[in-house]
């Protein structure tokens, strides 16, 4: 058997902290994954409690964005997005313009950052904004315009800035050569319940939905918790319009023991046990289906008047978490 305390095994209990080759080698896919995945639907928002996994899908979605040489992605955290100057007396609408240029600022960079030659103003702004924020080297024109500016005096040639991110994304994108991915992870994570708070975070969200019904080619993932968000759809009726592109995470107790089966057989073949993580010829498909577990637990334990496999019993005693099941 193997050792249950051994930190490989289960993986990192942050997927984000996770290796992204080692997670996808034992990420779980459901059905209800698939629209997640798939980027002719711009906008999606996956919901759930603490440790359902919401984290590792974004992860898993943004490492299958990234085999697209064509795709740029944008994976960003919270405080990535936090404001340079206070917010708490904002109108929604002000929020909402707010959130806005701070995302497409974000995807600007990054698109500068992926463009050689800038024979456009556009372009060239979008390389220049990359460089400032240090998304990308200077090229040879920004490294001889910065030596001219150290020998002209008074006389400065100022780099180009934006100042409507948005208007500057759209007439990229606009010119179809992009396919944007941005990657949203814990947006809540320093959620307080207050007024100001549910205010800021319900027009994050609107605003979400505004850049990808706008700009084709602009694909948004994020996550939520089920309890912050219940408190920010009670008081912002915008967020309506918001619910269709909500879907909520379960897991079942097979499902649950899918998952401890594809991470003890990925640790069996990231070790070197590729024999000992496929099942015998001999095997019956149905008994095969929960075999790896059987290196790690026993067949059944004792579980009210009869006995139960492992994987329920995790199931239960983890309330169908599966952060709680690997600890």
């Amino acid at each position: 058997m193997l050792k249950l305390d051994d930190p490989l095994l289960w993986g990192n209990e942050a997927a984000e902290d996770e290796d992204p080759q080692v997670l996808s080698s034992y990420f779980t896919a459901q059905s209800d994954f698939d629209a997640f995945f798939d980027p002719a639907l711009r906008l999606r928002i996956a919901r759930a409690r603490k440790g359902m996994g919401k984290s590792a899908l974004l992860r898993e979605c943004e490492q299958r964005a990234r085999e697209d040489r064509n795709a740029v992605v944008v994976s960003l955290r919270g405080a990535d997005l936090v404001a340079q100057r206070p917010i708490e007396y904002l109108t929604p609408d002000e929020h909402l313009h707010d959130w806005e240029q701070r995302i497409c600022m974000c995807i600007n960079r990054h698109l500068g950052a992926e463009i050689g030659l800038a024979l456009s103003d556009d372009k060239l702004t979008l390389v220049e904004t990359a460089e400032l924020a240090g998304y990308k080297q200077r090229n040879l024109i920004s490294s001889l315009v910065a030596r001219l500016n150290g020998n002209l005096g008074a006389l400065q040639i100022r780099p180009l800035e934006a100042s409507n991110h948005p208007q500057l994304l759209k007439r990229i994108v606009d010119e179809g050569d992009w396919t944007v991915w941005v990657f949203v992870d814990d947006i809540d994570a320093t959620f307080i319940n207050t007024r100001e708070e549910r205010l800021r975070l319900s027009t994050f969200f609107s605003a979400c939905r505004d850049l990808a019904s706008a700009f084709k080619g602009v694909n948004v993932r994020t996550c939520i918790r089920t309890d912050v968000w219940t408190s920010i759809r009670n008081v912002d009726e915008a967020l309506d319009k918001v619910d269709q592109y909500i879907f909520d995470i379960h897991w079942s107790n097979r499902q649950l023991g899918h998952m401890l089966c594809d991470r003890i057989r990925s640790y069996q073949l990231r070790c070197g046990f590729e024999e000992a993580a496929q099942p015998a010829d001999d095997v019956h498909p149905k008994a095969a289906e929960f075999l790896p577990l059987r290196n790690a637990f026993a067949a059944k334990f004792p579980w009210g008047r009869t006995r139960a496999p492992a994987y329920r019993v995790l199931h239960a005693y983890a309330s169908g978490r599966p952060r709680w099941a690997m600890q």
